[in-house]
């Protein structure tokens, strides 16, 4: 099995408030041959960590109303094995 096909199998989420900086990273990575999910806050961020339960999150850290900090707060309490 090529191991570069696992690493796209990969779902990505991106939570960024900035609308231009996170379709930029989904297009990058979606045409790379990554599944992208998209959040533009904090709370809509955590609903589609549970909804999709990504591989791996790329986290704008200054959002307002919850901050990225805050979202990996509770992403570590919440669903830390």
């Amino acid at each position: 099995m090529d191991p570069c096909s696992e690493i796209t199998d990969a779902v990505v989420l991106v939570i960024d408030d900035d609308k231009l900086i996170r379709q930029s990273i989904t297009t990058y990575l979606d045409d790379s041959g990554f599944t992208v999910r998209q959040a533009d806050d904090g709370p809509s961020g955590l609903e589609a960590i549970e909804r999709h339960g990504p591989d791996v999150v790329l986290l704008d850290l200054r959002m307002p109303e919850m901050d990225g900090l805050e979202v990996l707060a509770r992403v570590t309490r919440d669903w830390s094995r």
